[in-house]
């Protein structure tokens, strides 16, 4: 059914919930650790007060894997 292993765990991702919640936190903390006072710390403080890995992830790759990038 799936191509790959990757593409299966992407759609079999919980996306809500109490594990994703928790999940969630633990990802923005991840990244504010790896990026605070760099120049990625600017796309992801935004969803500090929120707590939003996901966002902030998605933010990044937006900015690293967008058309800004790639020209």
């Amino acid at each position: 059914m799936y191509m790959t292993t990757h593409e299966q765990l992407v759609n079999h991702a919980i996306l809500v919930g109490p594990k994703f919640n928790t999940n969630n936190g633990i990802v923005f903390d991840l990244l504010q650790s790896l990026t605070l006072n760099g120049p990625a710390w600017s796309w992801i403080s935004a969803y500090q007060r929120s707590h939003d890995g996901r966002a902030a992830w998605k933010a990044l790759v937006t900015y690293y894997e967008g058309d800004a990038m790639q020209i």
